[in-house]
């Protein structure tokens, strides 16, 4: 999983998980 070709891939992807649980519990608060 940490390749360093694909940590850049995981790490956006963390980011969109975040971005998006972010957003929901914004919109829940």
């Amino acid at each position: 999983m940490w390749h360093q070709g694909n940590n850049n891939l995981y790490v956006s992807a963390l980011l969109d998980m975040l971005a998006d649980n972010l957003d929901a519990l914004t919109r829940e608060l």
